[in-house]
């Protein structure tokens, strides 16, 4: 209850540095975390789907510390095909623990199919391990709300993932190191199957 009250006085500040009536900037404050906290915290994440939500984290927090990097830039939590869409460049962030993480699972035909706008796509295969000298994925919230991120924003699309903040105190706990990253461009010379593909 602290921490939420803390980034409630830290979103109104926020706001009335944007330029908002003080009042205003209360009441769209209130609002926003009044909806975060309404929702249920649902059951804790297993590590498999931290190391997940966690190499998606890591790349948004590369995204927006470079200029024109915003969260829009970030699809993956509304669901989308893939998880990042830049200009002229589309990312599919695949993370895991095991091993053999250059073998990755595919959700659904249109995945790895090209972009309908012609971006470059390119798949980014990350293996992560637990360790207590790596980073959470709290302290990658922290990190992306530092470059300039609105936290309740954050916290919302990070919601639509089953993560919730009524769980921080654990999620702080589980801390990765990245082991390994390859990255793939996805080309005609790829392998993968799209609807394309399939049409006869």
């Amino acid at each position: 209850v602290e921490t939420i009250a803390t980034h409630f006085f830290e979103e109104v500040l926020e706001l009335v540095d944007q330029g908002h009536e003080s009042g205003d900037a209360g009441r769209a404050a209130l609002q926003h975390w009044r909806e975060l906290i309404a929702k249920p915290a649902g059951e804790l994440l297993t590590d498999n789907a931290l190391a997940g939500l966690y190499g998606e984290l890591e790349v948004l927090e590369e995204v927006v510390s470079h200029p024109g990097g915003t969260l829009d830039h970030w699809t993956g939590w509304a669901k989308d095909h893939n998880d990042f869409r830049l200009p002229g460049l589309v990312l599919e962030v695949k993370t895991t623990t095991a091993a053999d993480y250059r073998r990755v699972r595919v959700h659904g035909l249109r995945q790895l199919a090209a972009p309908e706008d012609g971006s470059t796509l390119v798949l980014v295969l990350r293996r992560l391990q637990l360790s207590p000298t790596g980073r959470s994925v709290p302290d990658l919230i922290e990190a992306i709300v530092q470059n300039g991120v609105a936290r309740w924003k954050l916290l919302e699309c990070l919601s639509n993932l089953k993560y919730s903040e009524q769980h921080r105190a654990h999620y702080a706990l589980r801390k990765f190191v990245s082991e390994e990253l390859a990255l793939r461009l996805v080309d005609d010379r790829h392998p993968r199957l799209t609807p394309e593909i399939l049409r006869p």
